[in-house]
């Protein structure tokens, strides 16, 4: 039921089958598109919707190129690359222009890149991205290169390595706060991100 002369709101939930698992609400707010002669109802049209057509924002990181040789990679650059490629080819079809991807690697000759991957560079991309997306937008975060998981019991915890480490040992606490992300900080950046439907891939 809805008022043809005022503002109305609809709440949307999608449940799988077995009905015990049900999405978040989305709430979307129209008007009927055309309204009936003498009185209420509409005649012709479907509802218009007012709500503000989602953005898609993606942040895609690669380090194949660590500090010394010990541990670089030889695709992991271009895993991103390509990732962030194809997000830009076909999130234009579900978001038309509202598609903002930051590629931050370690490949110098990376043309479509905004940055280098170090670890204040990832961060500021979270910042950045969390002051622009609004609630109904979409995030995309993914992580190419080494993750490690360092610590013990329920202090255990995965950390990705960014391009200014030397070695997987992550015993020295400067080393773990200055080169390594753990999954404590990156859940934060996350959460500092407005948005509510959110994907992480770690490759």
């Amino acid at each position: 039921y809805y008022r043809w002369d005022t503002l109305n709101h609809i709440s949307l939930r999608v449940y799988n089958e077995a009905g015990w698992l049900k999405s978040q609400a989305l709430d979307i707010e129209y008007i009927p598109a055309a309204t009936a002669k003498g009185g209420e109802g509409t005649t012709g049209g479907n509802l218009v919707s007012l709500q503000k057509n989602p953005s898609l924002y993606g942040l895609v990181i690669g380090t194949s190129d660590y500090a010394g040789t010990a541990l670089d990679l030889q695709f992991a650059d271009r895993d991103a690359t390509l990732f962030s490629t194809a997000l830009k080819a076909v999130a234009p079809l579900v978001f038309n222009d509202r598609v903002f991807i930051t590629l931050l690697n370690t490949n110098g000759k990376d043309t479509i890149r905004s940055s280098v991957s170090d670890k204040s560079s990832i961060k500021n991309a979270f910042a950045a991205i969390a002051e622009k997306a609004k609630p109904q937008d979409v995030l995309v975060i993914y992580f190419s290169g080494h993750g490690v998981n360092y610590g013990t019991a329920e202090n255990a915890q995965f950390y990705y390595l960014t391009k200014d480490i030397a070695s997987e040992n992550l015993i020295d606490p400067e080393i773990r706060n200055t080169y390594a992300i753990s999954s404590t900080e990156l859940t934060e950046w996350i959460n500092a991100v407005p948005v509510l439907k959110q994907v992480l891939i770690l490759d």
